[in-house]
């Protein structure tokens, strides 16, 4: 019966998946095979829970703000300066020379803003300074 069971989450995973990539190469469009997945996880899939909970998307979780703060200066300095003047737009090439090293840079960048920025500020409004005490004891603790 474990067996079974496990078969049939893998089925889950790869029915789901193959849905996703379904609705993307029929549609050609990103967003919406982004809501069929927003969509099949919320259907409580395991995979998927399993998948968004993982460590790495926890992460991407935890530095969003940097990571919405930054995304843009990062896409319009690589586009204009480094991209468009060295390949033609619209093409495959173009797409993934600005899309891989736009992920990377913004990753790098936000985990820099969010670790020197963003958690002192965090610390400074929980604490009042912008460490976070060795040992700290919230008022009225005993």
């Amino acid at each position: 019966q474990v067996i079974g069971y496990l078969d049939m989450r893998r089925l889950d995973a790869v029915a789901g998946s193959a849905i996703v990539l379904g609705v993307f190469l029929a549609t050609k469009e990103y967003p919406i095979a982004i809501w069929t997945f927003t969509v099949l996880a919320m259907a409580g899939l395991r995979e998927f829970d399993t998948l968004l909970s993982s460590r790495p998307l926890m992460y991407l979780g935890k530095i969003s703000f940097s990571i919405y703060l930054v995304h843009g200066f990062v896409i319009t300095i690589l586009r204009y300066f480094v991209v468009q003047p060295n390949f033609e737009s619209g093409t495959l090439t173009f797409f993934l020379v600005l899309t891989i090293p736009s992920l990377i840079l913004t990753v790098v960048i936000s985990h820099l803003t969010y670790r020197w920025i963003e958690l002192p500020f965090i610390n400074f409004g929980k604490y009042g300074r912008f460490r976070k005490p060795l040992s700290y004891k919230p008022v009225g603790a005993v």
